[in-house]
């Protein structure tokens, strides 16, 4: 009869407390890329120094997040980072309430490569991690 009593208590707490049972989605934003030089060659492989920001605008516009240099190593044209992972700052969940939003890169010391990339749906889901949370 203990053990009946025991497991009744450990199944009533847990659903007592669902929020601790689900896992919640990573705070980050996959984003993978080919780089190129201006005549459409692909760089040669090695570490480059990237900068993403996320932008309130597909032009101008306000930054709402900056990851500042990161260097992302490139292997036969082709990288892939995790925005929002460390050693980057976190992006706040509070910028993706009702609005869109476009991701600017810099490689370098260059200007920010045009068009900025919109962030559509899929990033868009990150935002339903926080669709209960109190700010």
């Amino acid at each position: 009869m203990k053990r009946f009593s025991t497991l009744s208590l450990i199944v009533l707490s847990s659903l007592a407390l669902p929020g601790t049972l689900i896992a919640e989605a990573p705070n980050v934003i996959s984003y993978q890329g080919r780089l190129t030089d201006p005549a459409g060659a692909v760089v040669p492989d090695g570490p480059y120094q990237f900068t993403f920001i996320i932008w309130d605008a597909a032009a101008s516009g306000s930054a709402i997040w900056n990851s500042g240099p990161q260097s992302v190593n490139v292997d036969d044209g082709l990288f892939s980072v995790s925005l929002g992972a460390a050693p980057m700052p976190s992006i706040p969940p509070a910028i993706w309430w009702d609005t869109t939003r476009y991701l600017g890169v810099t490689v370098g010391s260059d200007s920010e490569m045009v068009p900025r990339t919109r962030l559509t749906s899929v990033f868009g889901s990150y935002q339903a991690t926080y669709s209960n949370y109190a700010y």
